[in-house]
């Protein structure tokens, strides 16, 4: 009985502890911008263009903002960005790492501006 107590103390202290830190990870500048190069480089394989996010933030438990996103289009057809978002919102699965599951409940894009080229 009194181990089983404490093994839901010990999950409970733990389960409160990594939302913290994943707070957390947010607020931190250096980790903060870790996390932004390692999506913008996630999202340039994606699509295979250039993307370039201007300020992420939030928390990896509920919703990531990603503000200023810009897709560059191919040198040959355009100089300018192919698209321009001014903000992206991913709301995550609730406890996305106990389930370890990767799912987004709902992304909203608020702002969306493209540029279309028409090839001659």
């Amino acid at each position: 009985m009194k181990r089983g107590l404490l093994a839901i103390q010990i999950f409970f202290g733990i389960s409160v502890l990594l939302y913290f830190l994943g707070s957390y990870l947010f607020t931190v500048p250096f980790a903060k911008e870790y996390v932004r190069v390692s999506v913008e480089k996630k999202l340039s394989d994606v699509v295979s263009r250039k993307v370039t996010v201007g300020a992420i933030s939030g928390t990896i438990f509920s919703e990531i903002a990603l503000s200023d996103v810009q897709i560059s289009d191919d040198v040959v057809f355009s100089k300018q960005a192919f698209a321009h978002i001014d903000q992206v919102l991913v709301e995550l699965t609730p406890l996305i790492l106990l389930n370890n599951v990767r799912g987004f409940r709902t992304i909203t894009f608020e702002g969306v501006s493209l540029n279309v080229v028409r090839n001659k």
